[in-house]
């Protein structure tokens, strides 16, 4: 009978310590989910401390050019081309084809 005393003190502690746990828990996971709505994929940076940034406006299309970029003198190639010109003219990207192709031959080359 003596000894509940003691015990209530370290139930409260605990009990605490877990609402505690809980609340942060819960700021994690709704910042977590906001941040993750945002979906925007921006500017590229090579590293933590680089000035440079590379930005890459539509990264699906840039994607796409790169694989074909691989594939460029083969049957591949000329497909995948084919299907990229049909998704240009119904304006299914963000920027211009061909602007975005010379500039990643530029960069692949020089």
């Amino acid at each position: 009978m003596l000894n509940k005393k003691a015990q209530i003190g370290d139930t409260l502690t605990w009990i605490v310590a877990t609402l505690i746990i809980f609340v942060i828990l819960f700021f994690f996971i709704f910042g977590s989910s906001t941040l993750g709505k945002t979906k925007s994929i921006t500017n590229f940076k090579p590293s933590l401390f680089s000035k440079s940034d590379i930005g890459f406006h539509d990264i699906f299309l840039t994607k796409s050019l790169f694989t074909y970029l691989v594939f460029e003198n083969s049957k591949e190639g000329k497909e995948l081309n084919k299907k990229l010109q049909g998704m240009e003219d119904h304006n299914m990207f963000e920027e211009p084809l061909e602007d975005r192709l010379l500039e990643l031959k530029t960069r692949m080359n020089g």
